[in-house]
């Protein structure tokens, strides 16, 4: 995941000038006994914190693209 994130941080094209990606993961190793749809759950939950945390870094808001 480290690695996926650093190279959508580093990406720039020749239409674009970044991306940004927001995932989120949650494994049955990590997560012992929980079934599929409570790992997709936590997977979400994680997902959107970490955009509320890019957001908050960022000072952007997330409607306006134009930032």
């Amino acid at each position: 995941m480290a690695e996926f994130r650093r190279n959508a941080a580093a990406f720039r094209g020749d239409s674009i000038s970044g991306i940004s990606v927001s995932c989120g993961s949650a494994g049955a190793r990590e997560f012992p006994g929980k079934d599929l749809t409570q790992l997709i759950r936590i997977a979400d939950e994680r997902m959107y914190a970490e955009k509320k945390e890019h957001y908050r870094r960022t000072g952007r808001e997330r409607r306006n693209t134009r930032q």
